[in-house]
Order: C-alpha cells, then structure tokens, then sequence
C-alpha cells in the first residue's frame, strides 16, 4: 500500500509537471490537454523503474512517517486532479483574456488613430476659412422659405434670368449663395428643389434697386447677409431678406412693379442729334463737308471737313469777287477806251489793301456744313406735355406693338398701367436730366424701353400724338422704336394682397426696411454709372441720331394719315409690320 501510494505521488507529480512542459507549445486548451496525456502516459514505466530503486533506500522508513506522507501525497494528487478537471477551463480562460488583450490593443489603436486625425484636423481647421467649416456642417441644417431683396447695376450682365451660357444676376448669385453655405451641393443647379422664383425679369443692361427672390436656404448659423454679399461682387448687393410662407411665390404673389427711367434733358430738343437727311432737307446744313450725321450740343465736331467746308467757302467767294472786279475792269458799253484807262488808272492809284478787299456780294450765303443746335430749356410746357403724352398709357390697353413676338390676339398683350408720370428736371452726377416713373402690374420685354421710345419719337416731332394710341389698335402693327437700356432700372416691388392676408403671422415683404440702403446704391451705384456712359459712349446721341424716317418709315405713314394726306380705303396707312402681317394671314385663306 505504501509502495502504491508512493508510485500514485510520482505519477501525479510527474504528470503535473510534463502539461506546464507542453504548455507552451500548445496554442489551444483542448490540444494541450491531449498532449498532456501521451506525456503521462509515456512516463508511467520511467517513474516505476525509478521507485524500485529508490524503494530499498526508503526502506528503513518509519510508518507514520509512510502515513504522513501518503498524506501528504493524497493532498497533493487532490490537487492534481483538481488541476486537471480545471485545466480545460483555464484554457478558455487564457483564450479570454488573449481575445480581451487582442480587443484592447485594437481599441487602444483605434483610439490613437482616432485622436492623431482629430489632432490632424484641429490642425487643419485652423488653416481653412469659415466658409469651408460651414461646408462641412450645414447638411445639419434646416432649409427655410425667404424672400431676398437684391440690388444690382446690370451693366455686363445678360439680364436677370439665368440663362446657361451667358452672365446674368441670378447666376451670380446662386454662386454666392452656395458658397456661403446657403445652398447644399446636392440643390446646386437645380432651381425647382429649392423652389427658386424672381419678381421681375430685367433685360440686358437693366438695373434693379429692389428684386426680390423666393428661395428655400440654409440661413444658420448666424451672419447671413454678411457671408453672402462677401462672395459677390461690388454691382450685387444682398440687402437683405425676410421669412415667407412656403407656398409664396415671388412671381406670382407680385402685385405691382415699379420702374424708373433717366432721360437726357437734350433727348427733348427736336434738333439736338438730328440725322443728315433731315437737317439737309430743312436747310439748315449744306451738302459741301458736311460730316455724317448731325451733331448736337457742339459735340463731336470733324475739325476736317469744318476746315474743308470753310477753303470751298472762300473758293466761292473768290470766284465771285474776280467776276465783279473782271466786269467792273472791262470796257463799259456807253464808255470810251480812255475812260476806261482813266478807271483803270485810278484804281492802281489805290492803296493795295484797298484793292483787296472784296466787296460785298449779292447771292445768298450757303448754310454751314456743321450744325450746332441752339440752347435748349426743358421747361414747364414741356413737362406738362411730357405727362399728357405719358398719362395716355394708364389703363388697360393692347401692347402688341410695345413688345416683340407677341400677336395682337394673345391675351397676354393686354397690360395694366397703374400710373405714369415725370417727377420734373434734377441734376444726376451734373447731367440734367428728367425722370419718368412707372407703374404697372406686369411688363413684357421691351415693354417700358418701347413705351419711352415712341414718347420720345413725339416729343421730337417724327411722329404725331395719334400714332402713340393707335398702336393699341389691333388692326395696327407699328415699328416702335426701342430707347435705350442705360436709363432703365426696376425701383421696388409690391405684395399689398400678400402683406394683408398673411399680417397676422408673418412680416410684410416690403423695401421699407431696406430703403435707405437701396436709394444709397442708386446715388452710388446706377446714377454714376448712367451718366458717365453716357459721356464716354454717347448712348442716347447715338440712339437719336438713327431715330429718323429712313430707319422707321411707319413715323411717314403715321404723319400723312394723322393730316388726312392718305385715303380712306379699307387698309389705308397700315405700318410696314401690318402689310407683312396681312400678307401672312392671306396666304392662309381658302376661296369659296
């Protein structure tokens, strides 16, 4: 028995020492367990040839020293055994806690990675502007529905409306949005998802004091008139903006629009600019030297052929004086050989600067090839008339012929003017010039430019007052003369119905609180560059000077019907644009 329980000691010693030995070749619990048993087992004869020879040494043993230490033995098998019932759980355990160390080395990189780019990108964050911040965080952001007031001079832009290709305002200024974070990357471009609308189309070269837009943005964080008017350029201004209801429509919603047009007192003088042809036929130029075109106010004089005119004029004058001194010199009729010696003989006694001057000489003096208009006042007569020419387009009337493209039978050509009128003479950057104001709840294209080119026509005298009505007439088609784009800008415009029904939750769209800033870009803005246009490229002088019969033959039709010169038949003094249009619609009959 002792024998026994010495070998089982051996036994469970050697075999808890031979799975520490194979512990670290083995990865897995399950495997070192096996391998651990081919290691016991192997060395179960090794550790029995081993107790025999130690068996006669321990002989002289006492036999409480054999109990204790079986024992002892026993405790330590115990353990063994215990060991080994819990070496597969240990191996999971192990398992575990590699797993555990893997994950939180993992997590560990993770997380220093993670703070390296945050440290890159505080970094960088640094560097970069507001604008790409905003960039990145606006997408949190909450689109809402706003009416903008934009104030722009539209000189270099190809009007209001965008249009792909060309420079207008709204291209502008949808960049200037989408930069300043108003816009998403994703709505750029596209006008129908942010519900983008403009009151007014302005033409080329058309300013604006007052536009409004209806647009969904992105308007946080705070600052957004500021951001926005740093992304455009000087002539675009960002007034401001106010919020809408969802369904407002800039367009739709407009009630009324108000324009204002800047004319050139001189545009009113019937002489100032006049063409060739008409100047020759009054008589009040030669056709020797004269320069193309007539010029007014003494601008634009050809030195040349003002020098030119005066060396034929002295040639003239020349001429005559050698045949009166030719006729006085010869012999008179009733005279003798020495009279006649005797006159000839008195006028060498003459001092030489008497004999050179010439007398006066009876034909009539030729008009001067350049012609210089007399002084001009635009005076009260000429306002008032002025405003009765102006008050003639109040109402409701067919515009056909002050538009392009639209027939007489569109129902779109019927416009409503609210009112018409000119506020009088006021000095713009020391150019006198008077202002007509406007308004009316729709225009169509070229619709107000028309309206003061016919004005203008009137004034001058090439076309009477009757023609001005009777372009309202749908049997009439009249070339309307188009004035020029320089003077024309949109002021303001109004939602009344708008602000009434909606004053209870929403503030009004009105310029009101915008005013001050829109007349100090008038003052700054589109008054300089009016005038200094005009001094430099001469806009209205050249717009005058081709204003003539030969350019719009309706003005000669129109006067002879406005005399009674023409006959009363069916199509008499019908324009060139109504013969055309007859022509047109006759070719489309059937005979019966």
């Amino acid at each position: 028995m002792d024998v026994d329980s010495a070998q089982a000691e051996r036994e469970a010693a050697a075999g808890e020492k031979r799975p520490r030995e194979a512990e670290g070749e083995v990865a897995e619990g399950n495997a070192g367990h096996k391998n651990d048993g081919e290691v016991k087992g192997g060395s179960e004869e090794e550790v029995e040839a081993g107790d025999e020879e130690k068996g006669t040494e321990k002989g002289g043993e006492g036999e409480a020293g054999i109990e204790s230490k079986t024992g002892t033995d026993g405790k330590r098998k115990g353990d063994s055994l215990d060991g080994d019932k819990t070496e597969e759980e240990g191996g999971k355990e192990d398992a575990e806690r590699e797993s555990k160390r893997l994950k939180s080395g993992t997590e560990a990189a993770e997380k220093a990675g993670a703070e390296k780019e945050d440290g890159e990108k505080e970094e960088g964050e640094e560097g970069e502007d507001d604008d790409a911040k905003r960039e990145r965080n606006r997408k949190y952001y909450k689109k809402k529905k706003v009416a903008l007031f934009i104030a722009y001079c539209g000189a270099g832009y190809q009007g209001m409306q965008r249009n792909p290709g060309a420079r207008t305002i709204e291209g502008e200024l949808e960049k200037a949005l989408y930069r300043a974070g108003a816009i998403l990357e994703n709505d750029l471009g596209d006008f129908w998802k942010i519900d983008w609308m403009r009151s007014a189309r302005t033409d080329k070269g058309v300013s604006a004091l007052g536009q409004v837009v209806s647009v969904r943005l992105v308007l946080d964080p705070p600052g957004f008139v500021e951001r926005v008017n740093k992304h455009l350029p000087k002539q675009v201004r960002l007034l401001g903006f106010v919020r809408v209801t969802a369904g407002f429509n800039a367009k739709d919603q407009c009630d009324r629009r108000r324009y204002e047009y800047v004319i050139p007192t001189f545009c009113f003088n019937p002489l100032a600019h006049r063409d060739r042809e008409y100047l020759l036929r009054m008589g009040l130029i030669s056709d020797d030297g004269g320069v193309e075109g007539a010029q007014g106010e003494g601008e634009g004089e050809r030195k040349g052929g003002k020098q030119g005119a005066e060396e034929k004029e002295k040639e003239k004058e020349e001429k005559v004086d050698g045949m009166a001194v030719a006729g006085k010199t010869s012999e008179p009729a009733n005279g003798t050989a020495e009279e006649g010696s005797k006159k000839t003989d008195k006028t060498e006694d003459k001092p030489a600067d008497a004999q050179d001057q010439p007398k006066p000489s009876t034909l009539p003096v030729p008009p001067p090839s350049v012609f210089t208009p007399p002084p001009y006042t635009f005076d009260s007569a000429a306002l008032a008339r002025l405003n009765h020419l102006l008050s003639l387009f109040v109402g409701t009337h067919c515009f056909h012929n002050y538009t392009v493209k639209v027939s007489a039978k569109d129902a779109a050509a019927k416009r409503y003017i609210v009112s018409f009128g000119a506020e009088g003479v006021t000095q713009v950057q020391g150019m006198e010039c008077v202002k007509c104001v406007v308004v009316g709840q729709s225009f169509m294209l070229h619709q107000i430019r028309k309206m003061i080119g016919m004005v203008l026509a009137v004034m001058r005298g090439h076309a009477p007052e009757e023609m001005l009505t009777d372009a309202f007439r749908r049997d009439k088609r009249y070339n309307v003369p188009l004035a020029p784009e320089l003077g024309l800008f949109l002021v303001e415009c109004m939602f009344p119905a708008y602000n009434n029904k909606w004053s209870g939750s929403h503030d009004p769209v009105t310029l009101e609180p915008y005013r001050e800033q829109a007349e100090k870009f008038k003052e700054e803005v589109v008054y300089p560059h009016i005038v200094s246009t005009e001094r430099k490229s001469h806009v209205f002088a050249t717009w005058l000077s081709n204003l003539n019969d030969r350019n719009y033959p309706d003005f000669v039709i129109a006067r002879a019907e406005a005399k009674g010169l023409l006959g009363g038949g069916e199509n008499a003094g019908e324009g060139e644009g109504q013969k055309e249009e007859r022509k047109e619609e006759g070719k489309g009959e059937v005979k019966a």
